[in-house]
């Protein structure tokens, strides 16, 4: 029997940070792992009052959403396997898509309606970025050298435009070109462009493998890359390699902005100092709330990168770390935290105003 549509209530509980007197929901209590989506993905909606989220509660990974206005936890998917840091929502309608072993699927989050966009046979899938227009998907496919691939949101057409000479990890599109790829890689060289006709691929920001770089994401419509400079600062760089600059002398960790570009959200680590505001156009920030999360990974507690073998304690678990991403409309930032033994989901309402304050570090150069 499908459980598709089943709802569950009483999870929801409202709460102030302790510190900056920050309004919480948590929107999870039940004994399993829930997380949000992928730090470079809205989790909410375009109402700004749904919230979608990946949990195992029933055995396998699957799509729910939470009302903040309700409380009330309806299942969307019921199949189990999803990779559950895969999904993207259609930036105006009520679509997630996701990839679940070898397919690219889509689902509507309020009818249930489902379909498989694409099958690539026994390959592995990646994570999903969507192109602002809604229109297309990318995802990596894995399995005999890394490889780039568009599909059609409607399912029309699939397009493995670029076999990449290197091991992929994230990819994204340009906000406003869709026409350029961002992509990482490895510690050595972590982030690369390419266009979608698999040509002009070349590295965005050179360094060595003593420059730690992670976590890159478009500041608003997509001229510049955010990216950290492991553990020293939030840098941004122009995405025809120009203009490097620091946005923040601090270890902003999961670093997003809203839509627009005018605000940007970060988790932190070494130290921890909370769900940070940035302003990407100043030299302020302001603390918006403290997950708590425990922040797993052996080489998260370090200042060098891993030079050896790299496993999944290495980096993760994923769920254990707080990768904040502001709603549609950038009045709510979404969040996990594990911090009572459980992942659980959260929404943080962003002030008019924040307490915005200066900077107590010199920032880097170079």
């Amino acid at each position: 029997m499908s459980c598709k549509g089943s709802a569950y209530s009483g999870e929801q509980r409202r709460e102030c940070d302790e510190r900056t007197g920050a309004d919480i929901v948590r929107l999870t209590s039940a004994d399993a792992i829930h997380h949000t989506l992928y730090f470079t993905h809205a989790s909410m909606l375009a109402d700004d009052d749904t919230v979608v989220f990946v949990s195992n509660r029933g055995g396998g990974w699957d799509l729910f959403r939470a009302g903040i206005a309700d409380g009330v936890i309806t299942q969307i998917t019921d199949s189990g396997d999803l990779n559950p840091f895969s999904p993207a929502i259609h930036p105006s309608e009520p679509r997630v898509y996701y990839t679940a072993a070898s397919q690219v699927r889509a689902i509507d989050v309020l009818t249930f309606a489902e379909d498989v966009l694409a099958d690539l046979g026994e390959a592995a899938l990646g994570g999903c970025d969507l192109s602002a227009d809604g229109s297309r998907l990318l995802t990596v496919k894995r399995g005999g050298g890394d490889a780039l691939i568009t599909v059609a949101t409607d399912g029309s057409a699939t397009d493995e435009f670029f076999s990449a000479p290197r091991d992929v990890g994230y990819a994204q599109f340009c906000p406003d070109d869709p026409r350029w790829v961002l992509y990482s890689s490895g510690i050595e060289q972590r982030m690369w462009t390419v266009t979608t006709r698999g040509v002009r691929d070349r590295p965005l920001y050179l360094h060595d493998s003593r420059r730690w770089v992670t976590h890159e994401s478009f500041l608003g419509a997509g001229d510049e890359v955010l990216f950290t400079r492991w553990p020293d600062a939030l840098m941004a760089i122009r995405r025809n390699g120009d203009g490097l600059r620091t946005v923040a002398p601090i270890n902003a960790w999961h670093a997003s902005s809203t839509r627009d570009g005018s605000m940007i959200v970060t988790d932190t680590a070494l130290p921890d100092i909370g769900l940070r505001l940035i302003d990407p156009a100043g030299d302020r920030h302001a603390a918006l709330c403290y997950p708590g999360a425990t922040s797993q990974g052996t080489r998260w507690t370090e200042r060098t990168p891993e030079t050896g073998a790299v496993g999944a304690e290495t980096y993760g678990p994923q769920w254990t770390h707080p990768h904040p991403a502001f709603s549609p409309s950038g009045r709510w930032v979404t969040y996990t935290s594990d911090r009572d033994g459980s992942p659980h989901v959260y929404a943080v309402h962003v002030p008019e105003e924040p307490a915005w304050r200066p900077y107590d570090a010199e920032a880097p150069s170079g």
